[in-house]
């Protein structure tokens, strides 16, 4: 013999279940869960040397301070990675603000561990010295919710240094 359960208590536990599940979806949805999220795929994706998920991860419009394009970037990206045998990049007490004036940002000081020769070991002691943090904006690129892609990077020091056509940094 089986209870039943009353219909009642089971419209009260289904509405129940369905409140729950749209309250996490709309949390899960939200630019603070979102971006973050996509902060760190596109950590990984740099880390691991997918360039093309890197690609996809970067907006149609990225026009970075550097006068970069997204393919540009990502080209570049993948020669100053290429002397990498090993390579973890992290961004080391990320800040997000979502009312930034250019966008939702995330701000944070960019690490990067690995090995390699060549110009590896210059470039991950260049980019761990740096005091000033990296700043990645993000927009909305579409209706769902991990539409979310870089528009652009920026990082004072560098900017600074490529201003006085030190060499490398065009």
């Amino acid at each position: 013999m089986t209870a039943s359960v009353p219909p009642l208590l089971r419209v009260v536990i289904v509405a129940a279940l369905l409140v729950g599940l749209v309250m996490a979806a709309l949390r899960w949805s939200r630019p603070e869960s979102r971006i973050p999220a996509r902060q760190k795929a596109l950590m990984s994706a740099v880390s691991s040397r997918n360039w093309s998920k890197v690609e996809r991860l970067m907006s149609e419009n990225y026009r970075d301070h550097w006068h970069h394009d997204r393919a540009h970037a990502r080209d570049t990206l993948s020669t100053v990675a290429g002397g990498f045998l090993t390579l973890e990049v992290t961004l080391q007490a990320p800040v997000l603000d979502i009312d930034a004036t250019g966008g939702p940002e995330i701000r944070g000081r960019l690490r990067l561990q690995g090995s390699g020769g060549g110009l590896a070991p210059m470039v991950q002691r260049e980019v761990n010295r740096l005091e000033e943090p990296f700043v990645f904006v993000w927009e909305k690129t579409g209706s769902l919710p991990w539409h979310w892609s870089l528009l652009r990077v920026e990082q004072e020091e560098l900017q600074r240094r490529a201003s006085l056509n030190l060499p490398g940094l065009r």
